[in-house]
């Protein structure tokens, strides 16, 4: 398994931190594609839950097989195609039908620390050795300006069970 892929494990507190969480707006989405009020839902992610953690009743809990690093999440999608992955993977099963995408638009504020902090959840720099991951953060650190505007779209799939 590539490198890059077992590297969310080592900074899930890091992405915990330095990534943005979801607005009121993902969830008021999943609510009105659902009709109902929601019984469960799957977050499929590379992430600490963030997405679901809000909705989750006390008894919620992650598949245990998407707390590993062992999934991975290939994009086979191509380029320029208005569906992206996973929901063109969701419209390929048979499990699923009624596949939607949704784009939830998006700016955010961080500070310079704050975007070297959320670049140090991404694997690309975690595969780097410590000590050229810390001097790229360093040259990187010294050249941004003391706020970073981003631009944090969320795209959401949505699928029915069959």
């Amino acid at each position: 398994m590539p490198e890059r892929a077992l590297s969310f494990g080592t900074v899930a507190d890091a992405y915990e931190r330095y990534r943005p969480g979801y607005p009121a707006k993902l969830f008021d989405l999943v609510a009105q594609y659902a009709g109902r009020p929601v019984r469960s839902a799957l977050e499929v992610d590379a992430g600490t839950g963030k997405a679901t953690r809000p909705s989750r009743r006390p008894s919620g809990r992650r598949a245990p097989f998407l707390e590993s690093d062992e999934l991975l999440a290939p994009d086979g999608t191509p380029p320029g195609q208005e569906l992206r992955w996973p929901g063109t993977e969701l419209q390929r099963c048979e499990l699923f039908t009624d596949v939607r995408q949704a784009v939830i638009e998006r700016s955010l504020t961080r500070s310079a620390e704050e975007y070297v902090g959320l670049l140090s959840t991404v694997s690309a720099y975690l595969v780097l050795p410590e000590d050229a991951r810390n001097e790229v953060f360093r040259r990187i650190l010294a050249v941004l300006p003391e706020r970073v505007e981003l631009d944090a779209d969320i795209t959401a799939h949505l699928a029915r069970r069959r």
